[in-house]
């Protein structure tokens, strides 16, 4: 038995310590740039081959952390190229005069030449910053040389004082990645909360150390000259530190999936905040963000709280326009369809005004802040109970924690009896809780003027609904002509507004073609472009040729044609994270098709029906002749906008039997 405990522990400390040599820094092996293809992953254009960093607190007149990140990545194709380029976020105090500094930065391209490791250093010219906003610059660097089979190392510093919060340390990538490694040394002065977010298990190792601190202080007493009263005094106290380790292996790829909302919300990521702190013969201090704190912060804020206050600019203007109206939703309608002509999205973000309300509203433009900021003042203006909402755009992600720098976003919401009505003043398609799709995004944070706070669902309820009638007129020779019409509800038609909006209906219209395989259109229209009210609708006329095949005397063809699913979204055997299709939807296509004469039928797909489970969604197909022609109906039904991954299995099986039931193909014979 002890020779067996032997052998293993002897095992054990020969993987570690060839872990080690391979994630030692600047030691690269020939044989790892030879190599073709990652072990477990050939198709990876890059991997991580190990990203270790160390989170440490030292005081230097006052507390501040060391963040030391190495990561060493292989390049396999070409596309991998993309991770020659590195991007580190630093935070620079709102203006504070206080900024995190980059320090140490080492950065080196291997390749083999002549049968020899090259190493070809960082230039100079490789290093660039870019300001991102007033509280965050990007530094960038780019490695020399990088060709396919190049390892790539780099290692920095980052220096901080903003130590209420750790760097966030990401574990998954779009790449594999072999081994990762992260640790905290904290001082036992110091709590933190541990905040993570995804699915890859993590091995976690906490131990405590000792360690020293000199502290600087003044020295003050009864009795003491002018000159010692305040001369400096150090002192050295001992210690524990906390040691938190998490280490990761053999990480797959993430994959990106169909429906999803923001891959990175689901990417294996650790967050730190500061707790509390307690320093040496002081009470403790608490730390702990909450809401109603965010939110005081937010009204406090020039650039919100003075700007939302303001309202000499629009009183004149917006005086005449409330005089008919009564009620709270008639207010809300005059001044929610009054912003949107008035102003117009500049495409910026941000929960504060760039140049402020008065400037958008002189300028007839504006960032997200101005536009809706304003939208809220003149609610309340109107005796309208609205207040704004805070929120996190798809692309940004998900607040953790109560937090200023999780939200980039504001909407507004005007608060009922009945509930609230949120607006988003800068789509001038979006109507009373039919938001754009750029802020669908899970939950945001309602800010009243007392200071208390509420979640607010961002998660449409209503159905969206998409009602399609097309007749196919179609020749012997396999040439099809008919009309096509298509009805958009809610978010459905918020879109497709938008999107018609954008484009030139010149180059959207041949998109179409191009989508539905080819057909050529005519007669294309739009009704009710601009009547928010009504459904949108768009017609055209359209033809094509070869729409089936012909095979002696029978002809086989698909009874939705270009309409119908051909793939299942969905193809992976397990799901992690959610179906997010956005909001709730439903499709109705009617099809009317003129068989080609001396033909008949010789056979028609079955009909079917079926469910989801737990009403979350169903299909219909149903379809019948009457001699020289076919009648076909298909429903399917969509009735949550987020479909837990436990329905995954469900959800791929329903798409499945969906695509070979809309794929079917009608046979017929000559007569």
């Amino acid at each position: 038995m002890r020779l067996k405990r032997s052998i293993r522990f002897c095992f054990m400390v020969a993987v570690t310590v060839l872990q080690a040599q391979k994630n030692e820094f600047g030691k690269v092996d020939i044989a790892e740039i030879q190599q073709k293809l990652h072990s477990k992953d050939s198709t990876a254009s890059a991997a991580i081959i190990y990203k270790i960093g160390k989170t440490d607190m030292k005081y230097d007149n006052q507390w501040i952390y060391n963040h030391d990140v190495a990561v060493r990545i292989k390049v396999y194709k070409k596309e991998g190229y993309d991770y020659a380029t590195v991007q580190v976020p630093l935070y620079t105090g709102s203006g504070s005069g206080s900024k995190e500094k980059f320090l140490g930065l080492k950065a080196f391209t291997y390749n083999v030449e002549g049968g020899k490791v090259v190493k070809e250093k960082l230039k100079s010219e490789g290093e660039f910053e870019e300001v991102l906003n007033e509280n965050w610059v990007l530094k960038k660097f780019t490695f020399p040389n990088v060709k396919e089979g190049s390892i790539l190392e780099y290692s920095y510093t980052i220096v901080s004082q903003f130590i209420t919060t750790l760097p966030e340390w990401q574990f998954e990538y779009k790449i594999p990645v072999d081994y990762v490694e992260y640790s905290t040394h904290i001082p036992e002065y110091f709590s933190y909360k541990e905040f993570n977010k995804g699915y890859f298990p993590l091995k976690r190792d906490r131990t405590t150390t000792r360690g020293q601190f000199t502290f600087r202080y003044e020295h003050q007493s009864l009795g003491s000259s002018a000159i010692d009263a305040h001369k400096s005094q150090y002192q050295t106290l001992d210690c524990n530190i906390i040691v938190n380790k998490y280490i990761a292996t053999n990480i797959p790829k993430i994959t990106e999936e169909a429906y999803i909302n923001n891959i990175n919300n689901y990417i294996t990521t650790l967050k730190h905040e500061l707790a509390w702190s307690k320093m040496p013969e002081s009470v403790v201090k608490y730390h702990n963000q909450t809401w109603e704190n965010v939110a005081k912060k937010v009204y406090d804020y020039d650039g919100f709280g003075k700007e939302l206050n303001r309202s000499g600019y629009f009183e004149a203007d917006l005086k005449s326009l409330l005089d008919a109206a009564t009620t709270p939703l008639e207010k809300s309608a005059i001044v929610f369809g009054f912003v949107k002509q008035k102003i117009t999205w500049n495409g910026k973000y941000g929960i504060g005004c760039d140049k402020g309300v008065r400037e958008a509203y002189k300028n007839n433009t504006g960032n997200i802040a101005e536009i809706n900021l304003m939208l809220t003042a003149m609610l309340r203006y109107a005796g309208v109970n609205a207040n704004p909402v805070l929120v996190s755009t798809r692309a940004h992600g998900i607040p953790l924690f109560p937090t200023l720098d999780g939200f980039n976003y504001v909407i507004s919401a005007v608060e009922l009896n009945n509930g609230l009505v949120l607006l988003d003043a800068s789509s001038k398609f979006s109507e009373p809780n039919i938001l754009p799709e750029r802020a669908l995004n899970w939950f945001g944070r309602l800010l009243r003027k007392d200071g208390s706070s509420a979640e607010v669902s961002l998660i449409p309820r209503s159905v969206s609904k998409e009602f399609v009638t097309i007749n196919f007129d179609l020749k012997e020779d396999g040439e099809l002509t008919g009309k096509f019409r298509k009805q958009y509800t809610e978010h459905a038609a918020l879109l497709f507004r938008q999107n018609l909006n954008a484009a030139d209906e010149q180059k959207y219209q041949e998109q179409l073609e191009n989508t539905f395989g080819g057909i050529a259109i005519e007669s294309y229209g739009v009704e009710n472009k601009f009547d928010l009210g009504k459904p949108i609708i768009e017609s055209f006329s359209f033809a094509k040729e070869n729409s089936v095949d012909v095979i002696g005397d029978k002809i086989y063809f698909n009874p939705l044609f270009f309409l119908a699913h051909q793939e299942n979204p969905f193809v992976l055997e397990e799901r992690q994270y959610p179906v997010d299709f956005s909001f709730p939807k439903a499709a109705k296509i009617t099809v009317n098709i003129k068989l080609p004469e001396g033909y008949k039928i010789e056979s028609l797909p079955q009909g079917v029906a079926m469910k989801l489970p737990d009403n979350l969604g169903g299909f219909k197909y149903v379809i019948s002749d009457s001699g020289n022609s076919v009648q076909l109906m298909v429903n399917s039904d969509i009735n949550e906008a987020i479909i837990n991954n436990q329905y995954y299995n469900h959800l791929r099986e329903y798409y499945k039997q969906m695509v070979a039931k809309e794929t079917e193909k009608i046979v017929l014979m000559k007569i």
